[in-house]
């Protein structure tokens, strides 16, 4: 899967482009300030499909489409299911590693869709295990 690295990199690239939409929109019709709650639905909700027009726009090809598009739906990927679910798998190991309350039983637990990628036990608890040097090797980055 030569395109996972892109897949990972670009599958919240709708984000940005959803927040500047609302700011404009917020400006346009001197709404004030977007509050903070409002902004993170919007960008909940309509990431996905700002992320893939972009994607077709730029032509990345159906494989790093579909894993913008379905990344939060794995089972609507289609035949591009295999890079969807790594990028799902990506994004929620991203997602879990910086909350430091969920413990390793929560991450299986909180990503049922996961099961279909049929992990090896001992694969996920190499993964999970690498908790702690993913997080100092993020942190020499900031």
């Amino acid at each position: 899967m030569e395109s996972a690295f892109l897949c990972g990199l670009l599958h919240d690239v709708g984000m940005p482009i959803v927040m500047q939409s609302l700011c404009d929109l917020a400006a346009e019709r001197s709404w004030g300030s977007v509050p903070p709650a409002a902004m993170e639905e919007a960008m909940s909700e309509f990431h996905c499909d700002s992320g893939l027009k972009l994607a077709q726009s730029w032509r990345l090809g159906p494989r790093i489409s579909s894993a913008i598009r379905h990344h939060h739906d794995p089972a609507g990927a289609g035949s591009f299911q295999g890079e969807v679910l790594v990028t799902t798998l990506a994004d929620a190991l991203a997602y879990w590693a910086v909350d430091a309350q969920l413990g390793d039983q929560d991450f299986t637990t909180m990503n049922p869709d996961l099961q279909d990628l049929r992990l090896d036990q001992g694969d996920l608890t190499a993964l999970l295990g690498s908790r702690r040097r993913v997080l100092e090797s993020a942190q020499a980055f900031l």
